[in-house]
């Protein structure tokens, strides 16, 4: 009863679409999700978009869903990210912070602004931290990323490395600067980035026996 705002931090990756009647075409999606790779995919991502091309990538899967389904393809489509979605059902806006939003490969992480989005309507991002709606009374704020909320609440300074070492492993470090390499560079807040080695053996890879 004296709750008063309501902060999110959200799995990156997962997504949800709907129709635009309001009908779920899909379950929830998650980021261990590989159909991207049962079909050839001709995706470029600029690397402002602060990921990279990947099988379990957002936009991948769709594209793949796109390429495997007639019927998906003609239907007119509303993607959210498993923020965005959670957002919609309390408050009925498809919105989301772009550490969450950029994941899916629809964004430019430092602009907001959407990509070639394939005639499907993504969620509105936003760059700052922002109260979105009500929901009983209580202010709805933008979902941000679940390993931009983890850094944050490390403490982690710029000369600092990060490990996380969850289902799957990343490395990363704060940067002021974007750097383009072979890693991610993620949005974080306050305008600067994470800079992130994906995919390390962790406990997924450990449970199967990987090295």
């Amino acid at each position: 009863e004296k709750c008063e705002r309501i902060f999110i931090s959200v799995q990156m990756h997962g997504y949800v679409i709907k129709d635009l009647n309001g009908k779920e075409i899909t379950d929830y999606i998650s980021w261990q999700d590989r159909r991207a790779s049962l079909t050839p995919i001709t995706l470029h991502l600029p690397s402002v978009s602060g990921t990279a091309v990947k099988e379990n990538l957002p936009r991948a899967g769709v594209e793949a869903m796109v390429k495997t389904s007639e019927e998906f393809n003609n239907i007119k489509k509303e993607f959210f990210t498993l923020g965005s979605y959670i957002v919609y059902k309390i408050t009925g806006i498809n919105s989301t912070h772009i550490t969450d939003a950029a994941a899916s490969g629809y964004y430019n992480a430092f602009t907001c602004e959407t990509l070639n989005s394939a005639n499907i309507l993504l969620p509105y991002a936003t760059k700052d931290f922002v109260c979105l709606g009500k929901y009983k009374g209580m202010e709805i704020f933008s979902p941000v990323g679940d390993q931009q909320a983890a850094v944050l609440g490390s403490e982690a300074g710029e000369r600092d490395y990060i490990i996380n070492l969850g289902t799957a492993g990343q490395m990363c470090c704060i940067s002021k600067d974007f750097v383009g390499d072979d890693f991610e560079s993620r949005q974080y807040f306050g305008g600067i980035t994470l800079g992130t080695v994906t995919e390390l053996t962790a406990g997924k890879k450990m449970r199967e026996g990987g090295d």
